[in-house]
């Protein structure tokens, strides 16, 4: 699945939120970011961007939001889907800066000894995404395509999680599950460590899909 195909396929899924039973927005898709716009983040930061990450911003677009949850429904998931109930997809180029100020906060405060395994996973990243639980999604800058990888604050399982291989990756596999979370106990069950990141053709990944109605191709 291409990025220029991601829009067709977040109505897809908006759709058959709301057919469920759910409640789904409108998914937005702002025009590509302008590379000085860009370069001007990343001087602000001291960091270069990956190269994929850098290239989705200038070429498809500089921010993408689509949310949706099913709170208001009486069935739930069944197990171990229980806790799938929402998810919110969403980057900003002109959010990255705050999403960065936090992730070096928690270090500065907490994760401040780069020798210790549990501190080392916070180091040599770039937030883009905080989560409301405090945990954050980061690219991991000492890989070369920037790979997608899970920040929990309080030392959760998926905590340096690796989710995709790089931003798109992550975004490819992320869609093709529905976007659920990505707070580690909702999206934890689709996370698959031997895939390398989100598995969208595991057992859960297609479980998940035949409840909700979702699109079965991956």
């Amino acid at each position: 699945m291409n990025p220029e195909e991601w829009p067709d396929r977040w109505v897809e899924l908006a759709n058959a939120y709301i057919s469920r039973g759910g409640q789904a927005s409108t998914p937005l898709v702002f025009p590509p970011a302008p590379e000085s716009q860009i370069l001007a983040v990343e001087r602000s930061l001291r960091v270069t961007f990956p190269a994929p990450f850098h290239a989705l911003l200038r070429d498809f677009a500089a921010l993408a939001h689509f949310e949706w949850n099913l709170e208001s429904m009486e069935e739930i998931p069944p197990p171990p889907l229980t806790d799938v109930i929402a998810g919110r997809l969403h980057w900003s180029l002109d959010e990255i800066p705050e999403c960065e100020e936090i992730r070096r906060s928690w270090i500065s405060d907490v994760f401040a000894d780069a020798s210790d395994p549990e501190h080392a996973i916070w180091h040599n990243k770039l937030a883009i995404l905080h989560l409301d639980n405090g945990d954050e999604l980061a690219l991991d800058l000492a890989t070369p395509g920037g790979a997608v990888v899970y920040l929990s604050h309080d030392g959760a399982d998926l905590n340096g999680q690796v989710l995709g291989a790089t931003f798109p990756d992550f975004i490819h596999r992320w869609t093709s599950i529905g976007c659920p979370g990505p707070e580690e106990w909702v999206i934890e069950p689709f996370v698959d460590r031997a895939a390398g990141g989100i598995n969208p053709g595991g057992e859960n990944a297609r479980h998940w899909r035949e409840w909700v109605g979702l699109p079965d191709d991956v």
